[in-house]
């Protein structure tokens, strides 16, 4: 199942019921401003950056989407409509490889969706959390 969602804000009493329910830390950006920066940081470190090139390459040698139907607990894939690293269309393929996945774009974000999108995000990981009970 994959869907877009648009803006949607966690209200205070949801964000208490979501930590107390997880022990999570919610994601929260000080600034919009800082969005752009957060968006280049990891890829200014020239060894994070290779790091992640390497473990890409290696899918070629060692594909895990054989692994990944494996998976039997609720799994749900968050990406953001401008992902680089695994662009939605990559997603898709992990969420159709993995039984009853679902699979979420955020519009307007990227790599980072906790700084980027944190209202969303949190929206729908505390509403996906809710769907399992």
């Amino acid at each position: 199942m994959m869907r877009a969602v648009g803006s949607a804000t966690l209200p205070a009493r949801d964000r208490m019921q979501f930590v107390e329910m997880t022990g999570a830390v919610l994601f929260q950006l000080a600034d919009a401003d800082q969005v752009p920066q957060l968006r280049t940081a990891g890829v200014q470190d020239v060894n994070v950056y290779l790091n992640a090139c390497r473990a890409m390459l290696r899918l070629a040698d060692e594909p895990m989407m054989s692994e990944l139907g494996a998976i039997d607990c609720p799994t749900m894939v968050l990406v953001g409509e401008l992902e680089h690293s695994c662009p939605p269309r990559a997603s898709a393929m992990i969420t159709d490889a993995i039984p009853g996945a679902e699979l979420t774009v955020i519009p307007g974000a990227g790599h980072c969706l906790h700084f980027e999108a944190p209202d969303i995000t949190n929206g729908l990981i505390l509403e996906f959390i809710e769907r399992q009970r």
